[in-house]
């Protein structure tokens, strides 16, 4: 069992271990490395789920949360294995914190440079595949992005970022579909937050290319887990046979993260109605 921990907390040589990691695996050239995996999410396979608020008819029918998670789970196992180091986990970053609150990202992930080197969990240097045409993106968007380029950000005033007491109202709700449209609202305004007009974060296309985005992902996959944790909140029946494309996994498979291998820390502390 593998413990995914607060970015806060890891200690200096988890966070060393952590960019090593990163830088490890964004070197990898085949379906193993980085940009792969990152092209699952937007461009080119644009595989992931959102928005199906008012596209499906049942209310209920909603994969986002599992999706993203079987995406976190076959990532966290690529990273693992490019690092030779199977301890290793992605954090999660509480961006509903005081502390982010007032300081907003969180230094490991905002530090351009450290130690003299390029800081992995800052930015990756993403070239597109020749056949992709970013000009009606770039038309409608004003930002005029080159088809290779650093991943950047444009964070907002971080007292604009959820408070703890959304997401404890979120966590009280019963039914799923509205739990998981509501996840995913928080979901997409931390995306825009960190995003702001340009950056990749903003972008379905281009969103799993900056380092922070599965950390962002980790934090919206424990509270969904807090949310399963309390009594009387379950996935419904209809979706447990969904298989979660292109990870070969079923919503059946992923609903109990133990039986995935990991656990979050002090998750208890939440539950209980105290700080993140």
């Amino acid at each position: 069992m593998t413990i995914r921990k607060s970015v806060r907390n890891l200690s200096d040589d988890e966070l060393i271990a952590l960019r090593n990691a990163f830088g490890k695996m964004m070197g990898i050239s085949d379906n193993r490395g980085y940009d792969y995996m990152a092209g699952i999410h937007g461009i080119p396979q644009f595989k992931c789920k959102h928005g199906e608020a008012g596209s499906v008819a049942d209310p209920n029918f909603r994969l986002f949360l599992p999706w993203h998670r079987a995406y976190l789970y076959w990532f966290e196992k690529y990273l693992q294995d490019s690092s030779g180091d199977p301890p290793i986990t992605v954090p999660w970053w509480d961006w509903s914190s005081e502390q982010s609150r007032q300081h907003g990202i969180p230094n490991a992930l905002s530090d351009r440079v450290v130690d003299g080197n390029q800081n992995p969990l800052f930015s990756y240097h993403v070239k597109l595949p020749d056949w992709i045409d970013l000009s009606q993106f770039n038309e409608q968007t004003g930002c005029q992005k080159p088809s290779e380029y650093d991943t950047h950000r444009e964070p907002s005033n971080p007292h604009l970022l959820p408070t703890k007491h959304r997401i404890q109202s979120l966590l009280s709700l019963k039914d799923y579909g509205d739990f998981s449209d509501g996840l995913e609202d928080i979901h997409n305004s931390i995306h825009g937050w960190i995003g702001g007009r340009c950056g990749d974060m903003s972008y379905v296309p281009f969103s799993a290319f900056d380092p922070i985005f599965w950390v962002h992902h980790c934090m919206i996959d424990r509270v969904f887990w807090l949310w399963q944790l309390k009594p009387g909140h379950n996935i419904p029946l209809l979706l447990y046979d969904e298989v979660l494309d292109p990870f070969n996994l079923t919503v059946r498979q992923v609903i109990n993260i133990y039986e995935l291998g990991y656990d979050y820390s002090s998750q208890q502390i939440l539950v209980n109605g105290g700080n993140m």
